[in-house]
């Protein structure tokens, strides 16, 4: 009987060591190193003290020396911030803006900021357990690691104005090529106004392909510039794809000009 009773606890102690290692193994993620493109959705940023997260132009800070367009800074504390690449690059693009952003004197120090992919990211998303559903929701860095974003091919934009003064502009676009996270539930439209994107269409239907309209902030012979991101929702959450941008001159008919105008010519 006593004997038995080691035998068991031996068995034990022998297989617990062996299920500890299966279970590590398991949630184990092989982290690159800092300049390694892999996975790459955009930059972690250190900047230098006194140094805003967004220029006075409205961009993201370092974005005109990355050659990139860049998205949603978000604090991390200790001047830094992460910022996504508006669309989704290639490694040499993506290691192209890593050297030119550490060009920038306004920064200290920056790496690619990434998501990583594992058995358990791929079946639940960090962000279902915090994120209420609702409004499409931009990533920041900490729940990037769940999920692929969607990216579309290049936008096309034309001028679609119809008659009188009224200028109207028409933004077309493809479904998303790339793989991706969730099911494709539709697209997010801004137009950019003084630095600042502006949203004209939270939520289109999935099968929408364009978006025709007027604006108050359209100035004929003047460009306009457009971005459409895919929204892909997966477990009660509804994510904001990589954007795509597009510049168009809308017109309209030219005014009359009175007899003060016609004077001051």
């Amino acid at each position: 009987m006593k004997l038995s009773r080691l035998a068991w606890i031996l068995s034990i102690a022998l297989i617990t060591p062996l299920m500890s290692v299966s279970v590590a193994s398991a949630s184990t993620v092989q982290i690159p190193n800092s300049d390694d493109p892999t996975n790459a959705v955009g930059l972690i940023v250190t900047y230098r003290p006194g140094i805003d997260l967004v220029a006075p132009n409205g961009q993201a800070t370092g974005e005109n020396y990355s050659g990139v367009s860049l998205e949603d800074p978000v604090p991390m504390g200790a001047n830094m911030a992460s910022v996504a690449f508006s669309e989704s690059l290639n490694s040499s693009e993506a290691n192209e803006a890593l050297n030119r952003i550490r060009q920038d004197p306004r920064v200290q120090s920056a790496q690619f900021n990434r998501f990583f992919e594992n058995s358990f990211a791929k079946k639940t998303p960090f962000a279902q357990q915090v994120l209420p559903s609702g409004e499409p929701v931009t990533l920041p860095v900490i729940f990037k690691t769940a999920f692929k974003r969607a990216s579309i091919p290049p936008l096309i934009a034309t001028d679609a104005w119809i008659s009188g003064t009224t200028a109207r502009v028409k933004v077309s676009w493809a479904k998303p090529t790339t793989s991706y996270s969730g099911t494709l539930v539709g697209f997010k439209v801004q137009l950019k106004v003084n630095g600042t994107w502006i949203t004209r269409v939270s939520q289109t239907k999935a099968t929408t392909r364009s978006y025709t309209t007027a604006s108050m902030y359209f100035k004929p012979g003047t460009p306009s510039e457009f971005r459409v991101a895919a929204l892909t929702r997966r477990s009660g959450v509804t994510y904001v794809g990589f954007y795509k941008t597009v510049s168009v001159i809308p017109t309209t008919a030219p005014k009359q000009l009175d007899a003060l105008q016609l004077r001051n010519l």
